[in-house]
């Protein structure tokens, strides 16, 4: 980031997300899973500022869907996220 030094605990950003959900009930019925899994993803990008807290890790992100299917729930815009490891 401009302005703030490499030893702080703020970073930016970017990334690609992509992922599906697939019913595995719907195996017996002759769905072809392996093909929904590879070829149909929903993908986001987005860029965003970090700050690695030693406690947990806070995020704001500007985010971009780029593909979604029925059932996704879209949203353009900014968002949140904060992540503790357990280990």
């Amino acid at each position: 980031m401009p302005f703030v030094s490499k030893e702080s605990n703020f970073k930016v950003h970017g990334f690609l997300n992509g992922g599906n959900l697939v019913n595995f009930s719907d195996l017996g019925k002759g769905e072809n899973i392996i093909d929904k899994l590879i070829n149909y993803p929903s993908l986001s990008t987005g860029l965003g500022i970090v700050y690695a807290h030693p406690a947990a890790r806070f995020e704001l992100n500007f985010v971009v869907p780029l593909t979604c299917h029925a059932g996704d729930e879209m949203r353009k815009g900014v968002q949140y996220g904060i992540g503790v490891s357990f280990l």
